[in-house]
């Protein structure tokens, strides 16, 4: 019965997934907040999906802008896994388009300790500081460029980041 039950929740997680991807068609959040929540309802052997079903449910809840209710979830997922970097760092987004850029600064900042080799959440890191911190967000940007400069699929955030960082130095 609970392999039966897994198998049920699981389904519903990948369906979700693939309404919120839009693999099959074009994205679909409403359909993929049911499906996560459908799959939490049915319940999880593993905490690992779990998690991710209550961090999955807060990204598709920040690409519809419901803010609160993506709070809410990716806190869920941190309740159950809390050394997520990935977690934080979403959080991070949902609070920089708030936008809230303290609280932004703050999950990005425990991504980045818990993974301090997260290019992606680094960057946005040195991005939110632009404004409250330029001299803060010259040194992220530079351990950014430091980090990314040799990864091919960085090469967009890694050139955005050297404007950044010519803008910054010329203030």
């Amino acid at each position: 019965m609970a392999e039966q039950k897994d198998f049920l929740s699981i389904q519903q997680f990948a369906s979700a997934e693939i309404a919120r991807v839009g693999l099959c068609d074009d994205p679909n959040l409403d359909r993929a907040v049911e499906g996560y929540q459908n799959a939490l309802n049915i319940g999880f052997q593993n905490m690992l999906y779990e998690a991710e079903a209550h961090h999955r449910t807060g990204l598709a809840y920040r690409d519809q802008e419901k803010f609160p209710q993506a709070i809410a979830a990716m806190q869920k997922s941190l309740e159950v896994r809390p050394a997520i970097a990935e977690v934080y760092h979403h959080l991070g987004t949902v609070y920089e388009r708030m936008p809230d850029a303290e609280r932004a600064i703050e999950a990005y900042l425990t991504a980045v300790r818990l993974r301090p080799n997260y290019l992606v959440a680094r960057f946005h890191l040195a991005a939110a500081y632009v404004e409250v911190d330029p001299k803060r967000s010259i040194r992220e940007f530079e351990t950014y460029v430091a980090l990314a400069e040799d990864r091919q699929r960085e090469q967009d955030r890694l050139q955005r980041a050297k404007e950044h960082l010519l803008r910054l130095k010329q203030n």
